[in-house]
């Protein structure tokens, strides 16, 4: 498992099949995800949002609108998001 850097960004895209001749309908995301804490910690009950968590809301939101899941890619090693 690859350890990323906190400012690392993700990536990916999702496609749905070509219709004739026309190209793919394609989405295309992106995005970073880091959870600072300044001098402690996060109160009780407060979680860190992780780039695996934005993942899968993006996933389910791509799933809630009739779109594969992506699989996102993690800059700069170009490495699945797991």
């Amino acid at each position: 498992m690859t350890t990323f850097r906190p400012d690392s960004k993700y990536y990916g895209w999702a496609h749905q099949p070509a219709v004739g001749e026309n190209e793919q309908p394609t989405v295309s995301l992106s995005f970073s995800a880091l959870t600072e804490v300044y001098g402690g910690s996060l109160p009780t009950g407060v979680t860190a949002i992780t780039p695996a968590m934005v993942a899968d809301a993006l996933n389910d939101l791509l799933d809630a609108n009739g779109w594969p899941p992506i699989t996102f890619l993690g800059t700069p090693v170009d490495e699945t998001l797991s």
